[in-house]
């Protein structure tokens, strides 16, 4: 086995360890959802050409940045009792829920209001896949955040993956 191969499946093995299964869950359920909401944008685009792909860009973009800020709904924490991250949603949290949830309902109006027909469509399926996006971002980073933080308290060593 090479290096990077090993350095990639002992990473596994801690996310797999220290990580909540439900973290996990819903970060293959984002993913999932992201790559058929972008194939769904991708071949809508093609099909519609000209200056879809731009909006579909944005779309993406937008989608990114709001799914980023969304991601924030469940805080990130270390329980040291069960020696895993967990995640667990506060006031603020369930605030950017129910405004993500709004959000993702109404999102093709939202989207129809800016872009309309077959256009319409496209970009609001990559809005879809930028949220699905923003909140794997927003996640990882959280994971990286808590990890920084534990390699430099007394949770070295449970949190050192490699």
């Amino acid at each position: 086995m090479t290096r990077d191969a090993s350095h990639r499946s002992s990473r596994r093995e801690a996310i797999r360890r220290h990580v909540s299964r439900s973290i996990r869950f819903r970060v293959r359920l984002y993913v999932v959802v992201f790559a058929i909401a972008l194939v769904g944008a991708g071949v809508g685009t093609i099909r519609i050409g000209g200056v879809a792909i731009w909006f579909a860009l944005v779309g993406l973009l937008v989608g990114v940045a709001v799914g980023a800020l969304a991601s924030r709904m469940t805080r990130l924490h270390w329980d040291s009792f069960a020696r895993r991250v967990v995640g667990k949603i506060d006031a603020i949290g369930a605030i950017i829920l129910v405004s993500y949830l709004l959000l993702a309902v109404f999102r093709n109006r939202i989207v129809d209001i800016w872009v309309h027909g077959p256009t319409g469509a496209a970009t609001s399926l990559a809005v879809l896949a930028g949220l699905m996006a923003g909140q794997v971002l927003g996640i990882r980073y959280g994971l990286i955040r808590l990890y920084r933080a534990g390699r430099r308290s007394s949770h070295a060593d449970i949190l050192d993956a490699g």
